[in-house]
């Protein structure tokens, strides 16, 4: 799974897979996953140091991750050291043919470990989650999105929506919808 021929990677070739699981160390010249119109799809989860190549610099390169359309996702965990050069995090309602399809069951999103440094997408420089009804828990890990310079969460029908924003050491429990934008 690391040949350096292998840098796009798109499942919407398995569209009845109802759960995802990628081992720690994969995919690590990977410049662009794609995980969408996945209807079964309910759980994702991809450990440590995957679609990485472990730098933790400022880049230019441009890597991107793309969730959307995944109608029955609960739970999305993404290990600690991956998507270490990604630039852009999309999780979004898709617009495709002008029908609004969205993540409605997304309960949880854990980027990185809270414990430990993560540096999860660390070049991204604008994070958005949008139109994700059913996002209860949002937990970003220490040292991730480390140069961001704004960041959007809207979560409209959501009663309360649990954010730990560990990288800059800090927790919130907020409204369902607003507004983060770094300020350091």
């Amino acid at each position: 799974c690391n040949e350096l021929s292998l840098t796009e990677i798109d499942f919407i070739i398995l569209p009845f897979l109802e759960s995802i699981h990628i081992h720690s160390g994969c995919f690590i010249h990977c410049q662009q996953l794609r995980i969408h119109h996945m209807e079964f799809l309910k759980s994702l989860q991809i450990d440590d140091s995957c679609f990485s190549r472990g730098e933790i610099s400022r880049s230019n390169e441009r890597r991107s991750f793309l969730l959307e359309n995944c109608p029955q996702l609960t739970e999305v965990i993404l290990g600690r050291m991956s998507f270490c050069e990604y630039s852009e995090l999309h999780i979004q309602v898709s617009e495709k043919y002008s029908i609004p399809v969205e993540l409605p069951s997304l309960r949880k999103l854990v980027i990185g470990d809270q414990y430990q440094d993560s540096y999860c997408f660390m070049n991204c420089t604008e994070f958005e989650l949008h139109n994700l009804p059913q996002l209860q828990q949002l937990e970003i890990g220490k040292g991730c999105f480390g140069f961001i310079q704004k960041g959007t969460i809207e979560s409209k029908e959501a009663c309360f929506l649990q954010i730990y924003l560990l990288s800059h050491q800090l927790y919130w429990e907020a409204p369902p919808s607003m507004v983060i934008q770094n300020t350091l």
